[in-house]
């Protein structure tokens, strides 16, 4: 499951859209495996997301709106002003901080995004099951008779 920040930059079209860019500038990796998006190729995409000026909202910062709102509307805002104010500043972003926190949900994304250009359906599928680790558990119980078998078990009582 996505977090927020790395939902917001699928639903918003940045992952797409920077690996359009990427595509046409970089030459085509000679296998998949040496697909790898760096340092460099994080702080292209910061930049890219800043001159787009991307923007989301924490659910944090969300949550505190409605708090704020709600003070507001019980007349307990500006008897609590600098505490909220402070809280506000506290709960803020920055992309620098959501790229380095989300790191590697980021890149993953660009990579797959990435595989799928360079190396069409068979790229973008081969990237994710080589990853997923639902795919991995599931091989996992399959190479072990006893768990596999109690699966395929019905529950006592039925």
């Amino acid at each position: 499951m996505l977090n927020r920040f790395a939902g917001e930059l699928f639903v918003q079209n940045m992952i797409f859209d920077f690996a359009t860019e990427y595509y046409w500038s970089h030459p085509q990796p000679p296998v998949l495996d040496s697909l790898k998006i760096t340092g460099k190729d994080l702080d292209q995409f910061t930049n890219f997301l800043a001159g787009r000026k991307f923007a989301y909202r924490t659910e944090s910062e969300s949550i505190l709106e409605e708090l704020t709102k709600a003070a507001t509307e019980e007349g307990l805002y500006d008897a609590n002003r600098e505490a909220m104010e402070k809280l506000k500043s506290g709960l803020s972003h920055t992309l620098e901080r959501e790229i380095a926190l989300y790191r590697p949900d980021v890149i993953e994304l660009l990579e797959s995004e990435l595989a799928g250009r360079y190396f069409y359906d068979w790229g973008m599928v081969e990237y994710s099951v080589s990853r997923d680790t639902q795919i991995k558990k599931a091989i996992e119980i399959a190479g072990d008779r006893v768990q596999y078998a109690s699966l395929l078990k019905a529950p006592a009582g039925i």
